[in-house]
């Protein structure tokens, strides 16, 4: 057995690199739902895109833009759009984007499977944060080889939940899943079937597969209680965030679920843990969560 072991998740590695390929495959799906959530952040901090609850209130005129998410969405930028600097230096490769030309497969109310309808749907040219996330989802076999991985996968990591944070998800409507083009998929509620807002996609998807399909996925990603309260308020409507925060916090003090590591000082859980737990837990009230 290989004595080298990952600096992120301390498993041997077959290899001299310094991050396992499991933690570079997790990284490259970051990076490309990364990739989706830059479309969003930009409406988000022009005010475009109404997320949560209310303001106080006030008589005094709103700013034309979000100060607080745009402070945040130029350090996203300065992370990823940092590191594709240092991967297009040391690699000699960059990232290109170019438009196709038509014709589309006529609509029929189901996505093709063609890789060239889906390069013709996308006619305007990424934005920066989009593109260099996209781009570094697959330069990961080469960034778990670099001298400073550990530093390089914190900061992304970092940056793509900070993203993910920032755009969040009207509360109005269900998650549902990722579509191909990595646009995070919503949906009101009882709709069968949704539609890739992405002007350059519109692809139709399933809501009831899709949701199956993004439990699946999520089983093994390593999430923070934050983060973990938030998808599982998606998946269980009849509790809210704080209720399920509290959940976390009892079991994991009571070493029910355990942590896997940290974000940003934040302990994480492994996702699939935290839902069986939650699925196997009587709600007692709206009020307060049971235990």
């Amino acid at each position: 057995m290989s004595d080298n072991l990952c600096v992120r998740c301390r498993k041997p590695m077959p290899d001299s690199a310094y991050v396992c390929a499991q933690d570079a495959q997790g990284l490259a799906d970051d990076l490309l739902r990364a990739a989706g959530h830059a479309e969003d952040a930009e409406a988000v901090i022009a005010r475009q895109a109404r997320y949560g609850g209310g303001g106080r209130g006030g008589s005094s005129e709103p700013l034309p833009v979000d100060l607080t998410a745009s402070t945040k969405l130029n350090a996203v930028k300065l992370a990823i759009c940092g590191w594709a600097e240092i991967a297009i230096h040391e690699t000699g490769r960059r990232p290109a984007w170019r438009p196709l030309a038509g014709p589309l497969c006529p609509p029929t109310g189901t996505r093709c499977l063609h890789g060239s309808c889906d390069g013709i749907r996308r006619r305007q040219p990424p934005t920066d944060i989009a593109r260099d996330a996209a781009w570094l989802a697959r330069q990961t076999g080469w960034l778990r080889k670099h001298a400073a991985a550990d530093e390089a996968f914190r900061e992304l990591e970092a940056a793509c939940h900070q993203l993910a944070r920032l755009v969040d998800r009207p509360a109005d409507r269900e998650l549902v899943g990722m579509c191909d083009c990595g646009r995070t998929l919503y949906a009101p509620h009882g709709r069968t079937v949704v539609t890739c807002p992405a002007v350059t996609c519109r692809l139709h998807w399933n809501v009831a597969e899709s949701r199956d399909i993004l439990r699946r996925s999520l089983d093994g990603k390593l999430v923070t209680a934050a983060e973990a309260a938030r998808l599982g308020s998606y998946l269980d409507t009849d509790r809210s965030q704080l209720q399920i925060r509290k959940l976390i916090n009892a079991w994991s003090a009571r070493g029910m679920v355990f942590a896997h590591g940290e974000i940003d000082g934040e302990p994480t859980y492994r996702f699939g843990d935290v839902a069986d737990r939650l699925a196997r837990t009587p709600r007692r009230n709206r009020e307060g969560a049971a235990a």
